[in-house]
């Protein structure tokens, strides 16, 4: 405002300054927060965008000038806090700010000077406030539902913002200045970053931190498999919404080209709508289709094997008949040539047994996700035997009221030699299968732990 009615950049600035200077003292972890940056970039490309240069007669291009500015602007801090950017925020800026800015804002500021005048007086305000805000949430909710109006894209690595910075600065200066157009190429890779995937024949393995409940993604070089989606967190959000979609943008992987649901239990299928909405998924294949409400889903079904990129999955478990519930439970095995895993669902001691009757050392692998989160009495001597893990990872909720992993489960496997990693401890694991590679886990929380984190 203060660019608009002095026409003083400087004095503008040194305002938003300011301000910046008394949000970082009185709370000096405001960086680590998206609304930070978007709301202090936003500003300082407003007063940069009006600075010296609002003509009055051509108001109206102006404005529109304006929020074509603030959405190229914003396009940094969006891609890397959300990987998404909506193709109308625009259009929801023009309505939004100007809304906000002459109808909530002032609303709430009279709100807080008629305090003297009573509770009743000051709480008529408010609602007023919110009544004017609920309206332009509608019409923001109406513009978010418009199919294929927002752009994902992984998070854009560092070097990214190096040639995206100057280039934005350079598209948003004066007109009149030549060469504008050259800020384009270098705002590129912000856009389209180049990806990482496993080479020819490796895969990449993560075991997500999706609370009390399992979910993992394979990858090969061109193709991703989800297994399980975690549980549901709230009556509006799931591990699919919150943990599996942002992870697999992040990774750069635009669909999901099989999803396995091991079984129908709410801890495993929690986040599958969620996933189905906001991801294609090509396939999915599950041991009871029946009484999984999932359109299009095929029975899991022991003998199945196909190959991508040179690794080999076979589902091991369970047979067409005789098992049901935790025992029906689909049992992925993945193998490269750097190694296996093995993906057993919630099993329990009768599927176990015949798995280890009918495979016997064939269900061998370096990588064990815990049957059944760790329930007790489970991974039973013959079952250990065969597979013989180097590593067991448990998909268990931190502090769960089922007590997951149990002690005599854990001090099987500590007996076996195994080394084992919780979800709910280390973050997510990740473990690359590259042939010549070392077979390490790469643990979120250690491996990118922050300045204020407690070691």
């Amino acid at each position: 405002m203060a660019a608009l009615i002095g026409q003083r950049y400087a004095v503008s600035s040194r305002i938003l300054a300011l301000a910046l200077l008394t949000i970082l003292v009185l709370d000096p972890g405001a960086p680590l927060l998206a609304g930070f940056w978007l709301s202090f970039g936003a500003v300082a490309v407003i007063l940069y965008s009006v600075s010296g240069r609002w003509r009055e007669p051509r108001w109206l291009g102006q404005t529109v000038g304006l929020q074509l500015n603030i959405t190229l602007a914003m396009l940094p801090p969006t891609l890397i806090f959300f990987q998404q950017f909506a193709l109308l925020s625009p259009l929801a800026n023009f309505i939004a700010i100007p809304w906000v800015g002459c109808t909530v804002l002032p609303l709430t500021l009279l709100a807080a000077l008629v305090e003297p005048l009573g509770v009743t007086v000051q709480t008529a305000v408010l609602e007023l406030a919110a009544l004017t805000m609920d309206g332009l949430w509608h019409i923001l909710v109406w513009l978010d539902r418009l199919p294929g109006m927002v752009l994902y894209r992984p998070a854009p690595p560092l070097w990214t913002l190096i040639f995206a910075l100057p280039g934005l600065a350079w598209l948003l200066a004066p007109h009149g200045l030549p060469g504008r157009w050259l800020g384009v190429p270098l705002c590129l890779p912000l856009l389209w970053p180049p990806t990482a995937a496993p080479p020819p024949g490796g895969v990449w393995f993560t075991l997500l931190d999706a609370g009390q409940g399992l979910a993992a993604v394979v990858r090969t070089q061109h193709h991703v498999l989800v297994y399980d989606t975690g549980p549901k967190l709230g009556t509006t959000l799931d591990a699919g919404r919150a943990v599996i979609v942002p992870f697999l943008r992040q990774q750069g992987a635009l669909q999901v080209d099989t999803l396995i649901i091991s079984h129908n239990d709410s801890q495993h299928t929690g986040g599958v709508r969620s996933l189905r909405e906001l991801v294609p998924v090509m396939r999915i294949l599950t041991s009871a289709p029946e009484q999984t409400p999932m359109e299009g889903a095929q029975p899991c079904r022991a003998g199945e094997t196909w190959e991508w990129d040179g690794v080999q999955f076979a589902i091991l478990h369970p047979p067409s008949s005789g098992f049901s519930g935790d025992n029906a439970s689909c049992v992925l095995r993945v193998e490269s040539a750097a190694g296996r895993m093995l993906l057993p669902g919630d099993i329990e001691t009768a599927a176990e047994t015949a798995l280890t009757a009918n495979y016997g050392t064939g269900l061998a692998a370096e990588i064990l996700v815990a049957p059944h989160h760790g329930h007790r009495n489970l991974s039973i001597p013959a079952f250990l035997n065969a597979v013989q893990p180097r590593y067991v990872l448990f998909a268990t909720g931190h502090h769960n009221r089922f007590g997951y992993p149990r002690p005599d489960t854990v001090a099987r496997y500590q007996a076996s030699g195994a080394t084992l990693l919780n979800a709910s401890d280390e973050g997510a694991i990740t473990f690359r299968l590259e042939p010549g590679a070392t077979l390490t886990p790469e643990r979120y929380r250690r491996d990118h732990r922050h300045y204020w984190t407690v070691p």
